[in-house]
């Protein structure tokens, strides 16, 4: 069955629809969601809510990819999480004691989790997701020339950091 298909049968509330849809993309929001979120812990809890809240939410799509929907409702989601929590707890991006960075993926998720949110979800759609400019402008809300900047202005940081601590197994802030 082709997308179109079951998300207008998800639409009628055809759950076994739905679920073939969430199977489609859960692997990207997952992914995505790992590199917005920095607590390891939750991203399964995270990614649930985002499907659910697409799910509630479907009869406002206003003409969305389905894609682009999911995309939209991660941002809502994790968007919504930073304000709860106001400021990443840093004891979260800590590595347990003893353990330094140990991967590059490890040091760059640290170095994610230290720039603001709205050029981490720049960063992490375009960089991380390869989504092109106007879906990942489009699924954060804002205009393209917006967005070339707030990735202009996150890979100028993460270049800096880079370039003051080294790649392998160094902490992107002083603080963490």
């Amino acid at each position: 069955m082709d997308e179109a298909f079951l998300l207008r049968a998800a639409m009628k509330g055809d759950l076994d629809a739905y679920n073939r849809l969430v199977l489609s993309y859960q692997d990207e929001i997952y992914s995505l969601v790992y590199y917005l979120h920095p607590d390891d812990r939750s991203i399964g809890e995270m990614v649930q809510r985002i499907f659910l809240l697409a799910f509630q939410k479907l009869h406002i799509m206003n003409g969305k990819g389905f894609r682009n929907w999911l995309l939209h409702c991660a941002i809502l989601t994790c968007r919504a999480q930073w304000k709860r929590r106001e400021q990443v707890s840093r004891e979260s991006l800590n590595p347990p004691r003893g353990e330094g960075l140990k991967t590059d993926e490890q040091w760059l998720r640290v170095c994610l989790a230290s720039l603001p949110p709205d050029l981490r979800m720049a960063l992490a759609l375009v960089d991380m997701e390869g989504l092109e400019y106007p879906q990942a402008a489009e699924a954060l809300g804002i205009p393209v020339q917006k967005l070339s900047q707030q990735l202009a202005t996150a890979r100028l940081q993460i270049s800096y950091q880079m370039e003051r601590r080294g790649l392998q197994g160094e902490k992107c802030n002083d603080e963490i």
